[in-house]
């Protein structure tokens, strides 16, 4: 399941540039999601509440699909799911009531940068 190298005479790209392109648009639509979502009144606390459920349905599901037989994790490892869990909210709600005062592009534009600034 490594790396194949480049593609082959006859080998097509494309369905790796489609995806990859889908998540770009993901990605960019987010921040107009969450601007839009604000500016029709919806709490900043409720839209970090439901995307973040959303993405750990979709996790889950991804988790059943690709792990037939799952370990549970133990007490520690728990904890430090749940810390981890909490933290990402906490980030979560600091974007979005920071989006309340930017633009989306502006946002989309500093997102990328919080790990040269944190470096």
């Amino acid at each position: 399941m490594g790396a194949k190298g480049p593609p082959q005479q006859g080998e097509s790209q494309t369905p790796a540039t489609i995806v990859m392109i889908l998540v770009q648009m993901a990605f960019a639509g987010w921040h107009v999601l969450g601007k839009v979502a604000l500016n029709t009144g919806v709490s900043p606390l409720f839209f970090a509440l439901i995307r973040e459920a959303g993405a750990s349905i979709v996790l889950l599901l991804l988790a059943a699909v690709c792990d037939k037989k799952p370990k549970m994790p133990n007490r520690a490892e728990a904890m430090v799911f749940l810390t981890l869990g909490v933290l990402i909210f906490i980030n979560i709600v600091g974007f979005i009531l920071a989006l309340n005062l930017v633009s989306p592009i502006t946002a989309a534009i500093y997102q990328p940068l919080i790990p040269v600034w944190t470096a």
